[in-house]
């Protein structure tokens, strides 16, 4: 019984879920952080640590909660564009304001 809960847990999907909460935690431990260092309430290094945190937490979901890890092609670009453009816009305007 002890043995199916614990290969349960280590099931990629619920593998992954625990790897996205951490990030989430630690994403929102460097912005508490930092909210003192600067009057926007990040430092320019907390928003590109939690930017690289965005991108791997996006490719997370896009490879193992929409299915496309063993998928080619035009699918898996088109979202992965999606990913790095929408993070590059809002940083770019972030970084306008700082």
């Amino acid at each position: 019984m002890a043995s199916k809960v614990i290969k349960r847990l280590l099931a990629a999907p619920v593998t992954v879920w625990m790897v996205l909460i951490l990030l989430t935690l630690i994403s929102a431990a460097f912005a508490d952080s930092s909210v003192s260092q600067t009057s926007v309430g990040l430092s320019k290094l907390s928003l590109l640590l939690v930017g690289v945190i965005v991108l791997v937490k996006g490719n997370l979901v896009i490879d193992y909660f929409m299915g496309l890890k063993h998928t080619r092609g035009w699918p898996v670009r088109i979202m992965k564009t999606y990913l790095a453009l929408m993070l590059a816009l809002i940083a770019s305007h972030f970084f306008r304001f700082l």
